[in-house]
């Protein structure tokens, strides 16, 4: 039988608002909030606040636990927080990952690329070979030993002890670049202009370099980008490609690539959709999809912004839907994560459930 543990405010979580979830390896619970982040032992919650900022818990592919903040980095040390790094001005961390030789790396949506392998700090910036300094997402391929990062000024990435910019441009594809989703885009040769509603150029790039929201790695080592212009686009053998999606009005918040048949799932404001090499399938029409996992047993869990979350049998296409008078603190599901026993950590806007 399904079941439900909600974990609210007055049980421990500093905020009911959750950003983040994951799990140590101990298996402590940790979570991030608007107010601070919380860890989960034995039963007990231990609080730690920031005061008037967001905290993220991300867990890098060593298995260590990071909170990033606005003003600072905390890592985790044999159960205890440690400050990494305290700063006196907003940097905005947005992202972090441990390479190969155990380089930390940083990225700041204001000012550039962070690394340290230990007490010494580098700042890579626009004068190192950054496309820019505003860096919203960082992942390292193993395979590759490369960093990869997404700018507001396109795809970099980091080899041989230098940056080099990647552009996704090439002439065949050109036409269908620029075309975009939104009908107020403008293209001329090299250049993008994006138009107000009355008419003023509000926003202008470089069509081989477009804006990164966000950058990841596929199990085939594969890297793929969405722009902040809903182009996504994956580069596979030296080569980008661009998956077309033919919906004028969708606006892509999540994708994911199966690692069981190679499809590509895809959620936003008009649904989720399948992409398979020859086809499109609706697996769920007008949601509005914010993030979505798959668990052991290959079912698909959808979080929506308003209407709960949804279960998609992937054998029979079956929905099960789930609100909070099944059990939910909210409607709106802010992040998803699941544990090495299959249960689900759901965070809301309104506090935390673990679903068995």
């Amino acid at each position: 039988m399904d079941e439900y543990n909600q974990e609210c405010t007055s049980q421990g979580i500093i905020s009911r608002t959750i950003n983040s979830i994951t799990i140590d390896q101990n298996d402590n619970l940790w979570v991030g909030s608007f107010h601070g982040f919380a860890r989960l032992h034995d039963g007990v919650w231990r609080r730690n606040y920031l005061t008037g900022t967001y905290a993220r818990v991300t867990r890098n592919n060593s298995g260590e636990i990071w909170i990033l903040n606005v003003r600072g980095i905390k890592h985790i040390i044999n159960d205890s927080i440690v400050d990494f790094r305290t700063d006196s001005i907003e940097m905005h961390y947005s992202a972090m990952d441990k390479d190969d030789e155990g380089i930390l790396w940083f990225a700041s949506r204001k000012y550039g690329i962070f690394s340290s392998s230990g007490s010494f700090w580098h700042n890579f910036t626009e004068r190192d070979g950054l496309p820019s300094d505003k860096v919203a997402s960082l992942v390292f391929d193993l395979n590759s030993k490369t960093i990869w990062i997404g700018t507001k000024k396109g795809v970099a990435y980091f080899k041989n002890g230098k940056w080099h910019p990647d552009s996704i441009w090439d002439e065949e594809s050109h036409e269908i670049k620029i075309a975009g989703q939104k009908p107020n885009f403008i293209a001329s040769h090299w250049s993008a202009f994006e138009e107000s509603g009355d008419g003023r150029i509000t926003t202008t790039y470089d069509i081989r370099c477009p804006p990164i929201s966000v950058i990841k790695i596929d199990y085939k080592n594969r890297i793929w980008v969405l722009t902040e212009t809903q182009q996504l686009w994956f580069k596979d053998k030296g080569k980008w490609h661009r998956h077309i999606i033919n919906k004028p009005h969708f606006q892509i918040n999540d994708f994911f690539i199966n690692g069981t048949n190679d499809d590509l799932l895809i959620g936003g404001n008009e649904g989720l959709y399948k992409v398979s090499k020859n086809s499109i399938e609706t697996l769920i029409p007008n949601k509005n999809i914010c993030t979505f996992i798959t668990d052991k047993n290959g079912n698909i869990w959808i979080g929506t912004y308003d209407q709960g979350l949804i279960r998609v049998d992937q054998k029979t296409n079956e929905l099960t839907y789930i609100v909070p008078e099944g059990g939910l603190p909210s409607n709106c599901i802010t992040c998803i994560f699941t544990d090495k026993q299959g249960k689900l950590l759901i965070g809301t806007d309104n506090g935390l459930t673990i679903y068995n």
